[in-house]
Order: structure tokens, then sequence, then C-alpha cells
């Protein structure tokens, strides 16, 4: 899944030189900070933002070469002005497993008690399953469906009338479950159980009267897994939802949900390099499901990201990981518990409360007197951002994380996310920005100041009456490497926006700083 990226392309060249790029700023150490001293003259206590007309930088697209969102950002602008992002993007399937359907068109869910429903398919190598996905329009534990794998034999008809290579009743299951067929009742725990590869035709029948199928617009787009469909015996136009595994993936469907992806501009946002897919999850891991909300600084020649990732597949209960990488596009080495890379990947906050909640995500960091602050929300029942510190200058510093508690709390505040912190020098006080009422015609930014960088205090909110998208969610505001806030330099702050659940625009506002 890849974003409409060829209007905002950047010559090979640009894209080159972005990628040779490793943290190269004189605040790289954090002793050689900018003099947090400024003078008499320009001393102030307080700031006020305003959002300068904008355009977006994303636009959602239901298309093989786009995606539904980009949203999250994590903003940094460089000393030559240049800028990196990080944003939150649409997953994929794992390497491995193969749709039997176009994931970019559209769907609807088929009764199987109309008629069998089924799908021809080529397997070029063996596999361990297959997992389809059958709605019940709702019911709970009531529908019951048989799944069969015949060899293709010439035609349909023909295929039907051998024995089948597996059957099996699945009986009682819920709403929209993934039902797997595996070659015997060992291969679900013996992935070396396999069926040969070859042509194969899988057969739903017999459902009971809400037992379903969800059927695509299109086939598989994979010209070597030729996939076609039959309902009741004729072929048509479509493709089940069903995934085909070779070998076994620790998720629902084969699916990771989210990635985080890199872009770059050197015109201040106007145009941006192609996206990179640049952070994964790690097949059979604690972040195996996702990689989102990405929040990116640079010190000590390390990019480090942190970013969310649960394992429960209402998407609740998350934690926050950390990987660090010598450029801004990777490759990334997770923190695993007690280093950084490997197989293995530990979180470095655990959400250890109710689990029916959201938990913990969205980081972001900001680096002052060699302290990292390492900001992340904490949401049991209602959003809060919460702080730990660390030494910026041991490199296992997540092993040394100090938890300072509650550092936003946002009771009261109707629709509030997760906040994103910056340091400025100017005025000496931590920034922190966050949306309200978000995803509706009357959503607003929020700023909160702090002096510590433990506790906040509200301070206003962002203005732009006609230059802010209305439905607006996920900001994210630049600073520097180091996070610090430079109101002399060209500023910015970005947010996904829209009316539909997952199908979002991305924005992108300079900003208008006044201090005070």
């Amino acid at each position: 899944m890849k974003n409409h990226l060829s209007l905002f392309s950047l010559p090979f060249a640009a894209v080159l030189a972005a990628a040779s790029l490793s943290c190269s700023h004189p605040s790289d150490d954090p002793s050689a900070g900018e003099p947090d001293k400024p003078s008499k003259e320009t001393a102030k206590t307080t700031l006020s933002l305003t959002a300068k007309a904008g355009w977006d930088i994303y636009v959602a697209g239901n298309d093989r070469d786009g995606g539904n969102y980009r949203y999250g950002p994590s903003i940094i602008v460089n000393d030559d002005g240049s800028i990196d992002a990080w944003f939150s993007a649409n997953g994929d399937f794992y390497e491995g497993v193969y749709p039997l359907y176009d994931d970019f068109t559209s769907r609807d869910a088929v009764r199987v008690s109309g008629g069998d429903i089924a799908q021809a398919f080529t397997a070029s190598e063996p596999f361990w399953c297959v997992k389809v996905c059958c709605p019940t329009w709702a019911k709970q534990g009531s529908e019951s469906v048989t799944i069969s794998i015949y060899r293709w034999d010439t035609d349909y008809g023909t295929s039907v009338a051998a024995a089948p290579v597996r059957s099996k009743r699945f009986e009682r299951f819920n709403d929209n479950a993934n039902l797997c067929l595996f070659l015997d009742d060992k291969a679900q725990d013996d992935p070396a159980v396999l069926f040969e590869e070859g042509r194969y035709l899988l057969v739903l029948s017999d459902g009971t009267p809400d037992a379903g199928v969800w059927r695509y617009k299109e086939p598989s787009r994979d010209a070597a897994v030729d996939s076609k469909m039959f309902i009741g015996g004729k072929e048509v136009s479509g493709g089940i939802f069903a995934n085909v595994f070779t070998h076994a993936v620790e998720t629902e469907g084969g699916l990771f949900w989210d990635c985080v992806s890199h872009r770059r501009s050197t015109d201040g946002g106007r145009n941006w390099t192609p996206e990179v897919k640049t952070l994964l999850p790690t097949t059979g891991s604690l972040d195996g499901m996702a990689c989102c909300d990405p929040g990116v600084a640079c010190w000590g020649g390390w990019y480090y990201i942190g970013y969310t990732s649960t394992l429960d597949p209402r998407g609740t209960d998350n934690d926050v990981y950390v990987a660090r990488g010598r450029t801004p596009e990777g490759p990334w080495e997770k923190w695993n518990g007690s280093g950084w890379g490997g197989d293995k990947v530990a979180p470095v906050i655990d959400y250890d409360a109710s689990p029916d909640h959201y938990g913990a995500g969205e980081p972001c960091f900001v680096v002052k007197d060699d302290v990292v602050y390492f900001y992340y929300s904490w949401n049991e029942s209602a959003m809060t951002t919460r702080v730990a510190t660390a030494s910026a200058s041991d490199p296992d510093w997540p092993a040394s994380l100090n938890i300072r508690g509650k550092a936003i709390d946002k009771a009261g505040i109707a629709g509030c996310d997760h906040s994103d912190v910056k340091y400025c020098p100017d005025i000496k006080k931590f920034v922190a920005v966050n949306c309200a009422q978000r995803w509706t015609d009357a959503s607003y930014m929020e700023v909160w100041l702090s002096s510590d960088g433990i506790s906040f205090k509200r301070s206003g909110r962002i203005q732009g009456k006609g230059t802010i998208m209305p439905k607006l969610h996920n900001l994210g505001i630049s600073g520097d490497a180091l996070g610090h806030f430079d109101p002399s330099k060209p500023q910015y702050i970005s947010y996904a926006y829209g009316d539909v659940l997952c199908f979002w625009n991305t924005y992108f506002n300079p900003l208008q700083v006044e201090l005070k």
C-alpha cells in the first residue's frame, strides 16, 4: 500500500542525499546545545501560536498506489531547513501471505446458504493453511459452515466430484472469525505439515442461515495466484476474503495494521521525497500487530523512534516501544529489554492496567541538559500524558527510565488525544500541543506550558480561523533533532482530518509564533 507520491517526487540526487544524512547537527552532543540564556531584550515567558494557510501533503485514496491515512506525524526541522517527517501508515500482509482478493476494492457479505461459494487459486509453493474471514451479521456463537479444499481438475464440476484433500466443519463461530483450514489436525501446532504446491479449489458449503463470507469486487491482483471465484458452481467476478499462508504467522489474518513511513522535504513542506515504509512490526514478536504513532529525536549520532503496539486484536492494551538507527530511514535496531537489536522486542513502557482501555502509546522526546524527557499517552479511562526521564549519555537509556508520573491531566476535555511536546529556550518552557473535540466540526488545538517538563498547565489554543481543517486529530508539531522549538526559524504543525474513520487526509500548516 503506497501513498500518492508521484506528484511530490524530487530528483534522485535529492533522495540519495537525504539517505546519506545522519543526525549531523551541532546539537548531537547534548552538552553542546543552544545556550538557554535569552537576553533581557528578548526574554519572554509565554507564546501564542497561529496556524497560517496550509495544504494537503497526503490525500486518502482507494487505489493500488494509495492507502487510507497518514497520521500522527513526528517532524524534525534540520539545521539546513530541510524537514524529515515520520507518519503512521497503512499496514500490509506479512511475507508469505497471499490474499485471494484485491483489498483495495469494495466488498460485501454473501450468505453461504444461498449456494456454495468457492475460489480457485494457484499455490506456487507448499502452504500451511488457508484462513477465511466469515461474517455472521453480528450473531455470536450461533452459525456454522463447512470449508473444504480440492485439487483443481479441469473445471469446477470435475474438481468437486473428487474427494477433498481436506474438509472440516466449523461450528458456532463468532462474527468475522478467521476460520483456518489445515492439512490435518496436527498441522496447527506443527508448521512443517504443509499442503503441496499446485492449483486448488477452496469451497464453503452447508452454511447455516447467517454463515457468510466477504466477497471483494476483484480477485487477487497477483497474477501468479490466478484467483477465480464461483457461486453455485458458476464463475463470477470477485474474490473471497481468504488468505493463503505459506508458513505460520502469529497475527490474525496475517496482517499488520500499521507501520511507520518517512518522507523528506527541502522546500518547506511543499514537495516531498517518495515515501519509504521504514519501520515494520517484527513477526511473532510483542510488536507483531503494528508499529504506529511515531515520535522521533536524534542525539549522540542515533535517531530514536518511539512507537505504539499491541497484541490485542481489539487495538487496546497498548505498550510503548523504541528503536534506533543511524539515518532517518533506518535500518532500525529495536530495544530488546537489555540492549538493541536481535529478534526479541520488549516494551520500554509496559501498560499494566485494564486491557479494555487504549493503554500506553503515542510517545515523543525532548532532550535537554543531558536528560531525555520521554512523554507518552496513558489512557485507562481518560486520556493523560505521562513522562519518564533518563540520561541522554547512557546508550541503553531505556533500561534506566525513571517514571515521573502524570504530566498533563486532560480530564474534562472532550475528545482530546495525545500531546506532542517540544522545548522552547526563548521562554525557558516546555510546550505541549494536542487536539480536542477530535473528528468533529468543533475540533481545535490546545497549548500547554511547563517550566520543568514534569507538570504542565493549559496556556491557550492555536488560532487560525479558516486555516485549520475541521475534524482534525493526531497532530505533530515541529522542532529540531533534540525536540527544541526555535521561533526564529520556520515551524509547522501537521495532522490528519476527515469524515470517515481510517480514511483521512493529512494537512500541513506553517506556524506564526509570537513571544510574550
